[in-house]
């Protein structure tokens, strides 16, 4: 009698487990989707940011800071 409750108790336990370990296996998918969905997103951001810097780079080294110079002078050194 006692075996028996001990055999249903270690099934419902291994039952446990199984579904334990595939919702985290698929919050480990969801993770990595985000992941790469963040990563795309970057990847996009950057993307528009480098084809708005070809187009006016004057102005985007402005915004960024890059170019810092004195009042009056030219960086182009006019």
């Amino acid at each position: 009698m006692i075996d028996q409750q001990a055999h249903k108790e270690l099934a419902k336990l291994e039952t446990q487990k199984r579904k334990i370990d595939r919702e985290q296996a698929e919050l480990d998918a969801c993770n990595d989707i985000k992941g790469i969905k963040n990563a795309a997103q970057e990847m996009a951001d950057d993307l528009f940011e480098a084809k708005h810097f070809q187009q006016s780079p004057a102005k985007m080294q402005r915004l960024a800071g890059f170019i810092r110079q004195p009042e009056g002078k030219s960086p182009h050194g006019k």
